[in-house]
């Protein structure tokens, strides 16, 4: 039995009902400390093709009577990227709950991810609100300088994982980075009509003696599929290759072979596309 039954069975069981019970509700809270929080704790995932690019990081509070300087700091792996605009500390405005930290990326190149982490200084966590709840007191900034994809052709895809008969996608788009061998399937799970599956992304190399490697990440996900709010990892582990994980090439039609993980267990995944370069 192929994997699209199984999952159609898992999404069955994944509903929860709730029940709102009123009787409990009383009046409005007034706050009594500051509260000083980010607003989330991944204030920017971003993408951009350009090296150099300024991010903004939100803060928020709770009272918002006169002006109030909160301090953070700001560490990156990744030195001379990351320069902190406001020099550690951002003050509200009287009657603002809002602030703002711009933090400016310098000397980014393409293909690389760069990350930073903002912390509040303990002065400022201490500000909590304890009938509000915990504030986001560590936020993280993501940015990908990605690179400049040009048309490769198109292909047609195939599946034979999901379903007991090969799904098939015709006209996806293949994209190239410019001046590399680094090559892209754009939403080729999105394509199969009907499946209702999306992926994360499926990016290969193309080596001079005309084979290829599937692109992974450091743990081995090749990408990852989404159906109904679920996702199930299709990845590649170095002990089964080459027996189970593994990439073929036919003429045109390039196939990886790989494991798909569906909570604790693995199952064989492939798929294949048949690339038209001039098309």
């Amino acid at each position: 039995m192929k994997m699209y039954k199984y999952i159609i069975g898992l999404m069955m069981f994944a509903g929860l009902v709730t029940s709102c019970n009123t009787d409990n509700i009383g009046g409005v809270y007034t706050p009594t400390a500051q509260n000083i929080s980010f607003v989330s704790d991944e204030a920017v995932n971003t993408l951009t093709s350009e090296s150099e690019i300024e991010v903004t990081v939100s803060l928020l509070r709770n009272i918002t009577k006169g002006e109030y300087t909160a301090h953070y700091t700001l560490t990156s792996e990744q030195e001379g990227v990351f320069t902190d605009l406001n020099g550690g500390t951002v003050t509200f405005a009287d009657g603002s709950a809002k602030a703002y930290v711009t933090l400016k990326l310098n000397g980014m190149e393409k293909g690389n991810e760069y990350k930073a982490t903002l912390t509040l200084s303990d002065a400022d966590i201490e500000t909590a609100d304890e009938n509000i709840g915990d504030p986001t007191v560590i936020t993280n900034v993501t940015v990908l300088c990605d690179y400049e994809w040009v048309p490769a052709g198109t292909c047609t895809f195939y599946d034979n994982t999901i379903d007991e008969s090969t799904l098939t996608a015709e006209g996806v788009s293949v994209e190239n980075a410019l001046g590399t061998n680094l090559y892209r399937l754009v939403d080729a799970y999105k394509s199969i009509p009907d499946a209702g599956l999306l992926d994360s992304g499926i990016s290969f190399t193309l080596n001079d003696d005309g084979s290829f490697d599937i692109v992974r990440d450091a743990a081995g996900v090749i990408t990852k599929l989404s159906l109904n709010g679920s996702v199930f990892p299709i990845v590649w582990i170095d002990q089964y290759a080459p027996t189970y994980c593994n990439t073929i090439v036919e003429g045109n039609i390039y196939t990886t072979n790989a494991l798909l993980v569906v909570g604790e267990d693995f199952y064989l995944a492939s798929f294949s596309f048949e690339w038209d370069k001039d098309k």
